[in-house]
């Protein structure tokens, strides 16, 4: 399996990349034990899904959520507010 650098820009649905929990972790810069306890409290409302037993995130809006909670507004994907 290819990672994602690996692949071509048009086989990538910016949308639809998702993370695991490390993943999503290492991306806002924060360890997991701590996004863990922001997905659980309801105030924090991080953007997750399960897949059976395992948190999912979408990249597209954990950025957005990020951005959220740090003032800038949300953003699309082609970076429009």
């Amino acid at each position: 399996m290819r990672e994602l650098s690996q692949l071509p820009k048009r086989d990538i649905d910016e949308e639809a990349v998702t993370l695991d929990e490390r993943e999503a972790a290492a991306l806002i810069g924060i360890c997991q034990k701590t996004l863990s306890n922001y997905r659980k409290n309801p105030a924090e409302k991080v953007p997750f899904f399960r897949v059976g037993r395992r948190v999912k995130y979408l990249r597209a809006e954990l950025i957005a959520w990020m951005r959220e909670r740090a003032g800038l507004g949300a953003v699309s994907s082609k970076g429009e507010r």
